[in-house]
């Protein structure tokens, strides 16, 4: 099975940003959490209808791939702003 490696590679890369996920779960913003939840899986069958029947199983895994990045990138974007958000409110008390 050559398409498992890049698939677990891409797990693999995105396994130190599930701590990051656990600590955005811990802050329960409810909001951010109902989105990321609802905008990954959506994101993920739009990308399995392009790229399945283009690609077949490659584009499973393209599609898989893909959804890991933009879940990291969201997850990442959201605590860099969540901390300047908390830095800032320490400064002004």
């Amino acid at each position: 099975v050559p398409y498992a490696k890049w698939l677990w590679l891409s797990t693999c890369c995105s396994a130190p940003f599930a701590f990051l996920a656990s600590i955005l779960n811990s802050q329960q913003d409810k909001r951010f959490l109902y989105t990321r939840r609802l905008t990954s899986q959506v994101g993920l069958l739009v990308l399995f209808l392009i790229f399945i029947p283009l690609y077949g199983l490659v584009g499973a895994v393209i599609a898989r791939i893909l959804n890991h990045v933009s879940v990291m990138v969201l997850n990442s974007l959201y605590f860099a702003r969540r901390l300047k958000r908390e830095a800032a409110e320490a400064r002004q008390a």
